[in-house]
This record gives structure tokens, sequence and C-alpha cells, in this order.
């Protein structure tokens, strides 16, 4: 189940279409090192997305810690070329 605590919109100006992502950090079998998993939806109508991608990625706690702050805090950076957003290393694209 989706709550809306769980989704952030993706709010930008090269941004065209209206996304909402949902974020996870969740650690592995090794201590050391982290999970991170975003998922996009993209908006099909007013309050209704559809899910369109989604990207995990294990990281070392230790080397990334700028990717695990900025996906734990919701912030990221756009790239309109590779239609995709960055939280620190963590490449996701806005389409499938």
């Amino acid at each position: 189940m989706i709550t809306q605590k769980n989704l952030t919109p993706i709010q930008h100006p090269e941004v065209q279409e209206h996304y909402i992502f949902e974020k996870y950090v969740t650690p592995t079998e090794y201590k050391d090192m982290k999970q991170l998993s975003v998922i996009i939806y993209k908006e099909q109508f007013p309050l209704l997305y559809k899910h369109v991608n989604e990207t995990t990625l294990r990281v070392s706690s230790e080397h990334n810690r700028e990717t695990i702050t900025r996906l734990n805090d919701g912030t990221y950076e756009v790239n309109e070329k590779e239609n995709a957003v960055y939280f620190g290393v963590m490449k996701v694209p806005l389409h499938e």
C-alpha cells in the first residue's frame, strides 16, 4: 500500500511531466552495505500514477554517505539530457 508520506514529488522546471518517487534504504547481510531503492511513478490522470521504473543499488555505508543522506532527505539533482534524477551517485531514470 502506498501512502502519501512515502511519496515525494519531483519538482523541477526541466521536468515537464508530473512524477513522484518512493524510496527505501535497507540493511544488507553485510554490515557496511546498504541497499537503496527508488520507485518512480508518472501521473496518468490527476492523482492517478503509474509505475514506470524501479532502481536498486547496493552501496558502502562508509564510502557513499552522501548518496544515502540525499536519498533519506529526498534531495536530488535532475539531468534533463538523460531524463533522470540523481541521488549522489545513484542514477534513477524517469522512464522505462
